[in-house]
């Protein structure tokens, strides 16, 4: 298998089922997509996700993206099951190193039954959405089975709610109901109704908005720069590098959660020290369990922190 996005049937039934996190583990990959043929849509499984996915079967092609170059050995017994009395005419040309399959999820937390469009700007061309089960994550996802393109680095994808007013207008009470008796709820209460309430349906303006009102609202005085406007076209670690490095940075303040995947070597070898934030902070509980680095309502000197989950 080559290295990057291809395509695989089990050519041998395992002795023991096969799951679609069985594939990421055998393969090394990060993502691996299947269509579902019973509810017509294509469904995507990465590691983060819970359980193990949906089933691997005989006679059907999946997506996977591998991070390397490998010869891949199976084991098993002939299928039994009968293929499809339709067949794909497999592409004329491939094309080696094309995205084209790609996966963007949205997980919208308590906002249930949210109804959201997944665009990219540059083609126009809109993903494809679905939600195997009322559980799991919604997914975006963009797939050609002639392996033409379907993103390429830089381009820009917007993420819009449509039913947004009914859906945030929920949210809205619940933050209230939760928050009403926090020391500062009082004071920006009117932020908050703005962000829920404004007509904007695009995500990242809204967001931002609403971070640079509470950054002024904290004195917070750093500087913003969208990695779009810089022209970067490196990939991976190494495009945050290249970001870091263009804009003059020595030090890089990382989450917990990139220490699964990121290349941390590269960081030292291009002279920029690697701090991993792990904050611990103290917070009041206004209600219940309260659940920290969530919010910064609740703390009675916010200025030291802007925390938002």
């Amino acid at each position: 298998m080559a290295k990057g996005i291809d395509s695989i049937s089990l050519p041998l039934k395992p002795t023991t089922p096969m799951y679609a996190r069985d594939v990421l583990a055998k393969l090394n990959a990060t993502l691996v997509i299947r269509y579902n043929q019973q509810g017509k849509y294509f469904q995507g499984f990465t590691e983060k996700f819970p359980g193990d996915g949906f089933e691997i079967e005989g006679g059907r092609g999946y997506i996977v993206n591998t991070r390397e170059s490998q010869i891949v050995p199976f084991s098993g017994i002939a299928w039994a099951n009968q293929p499809s009395k339709t067949f794909s005419t497999a592409p004329s040309n491939l094309f080696e190193g094309n995205t084209w399959a790609f996966m963007v999820t949205v997980d919208p937390g308590s906002m249930s039954n949210l109804n959201f469009s997944v665009k990219n700007q540059r083609t126009g061309n809109l993903a494809h959405i679905s939600q195997p089960d009322s559980d799991s994550i919604q997914q975006a996802i963009w797939a050609d089975w002639s392996r033409q393109p379907v993103v390429e680095v830089g381009d820009l994808i917007e993420i819009s709610i449509h039913n947004q007013f009914q859906v945030l207008e929920k949210c809205l009470r619940t933050v209230q109901m939760a928050y009403a008796r926090a020391p500062y709820y009082a004071q920006y209460a009117l932020l908050i109704e703005e962000y829920f309430k404004d007509p904007d349906p695009s995500l990242i303006n809204r967001n931002m908005r609403f971070i640079r009102a509470v950054m002024e609202i904290l004195d917070i005085r750093t500087r913003f720069i969208t990695s779009s406007s810089l022209g970067i076209t490196s990939k991976n670690t190494q495009l945050l590098v290249d970001l870091l490095k263009e804009i003059g940075a020595d030090t890089y303040l990382c989450g917990d959660g990139a220490c699964g995947y990121q290349q941390d070597k590269l960081f030292s070898d291009n002279g920029i020290i690697l701090e991993y934030n792990r904050l611990i902070a103290l917070c009041i509980q206004s209600i219940g369990n309260y659940v920290p680095n969530s919010s910064y309502l609740g703390y009675p000197c916010s200025t030291h922190y802007l925390m938002f989950h």
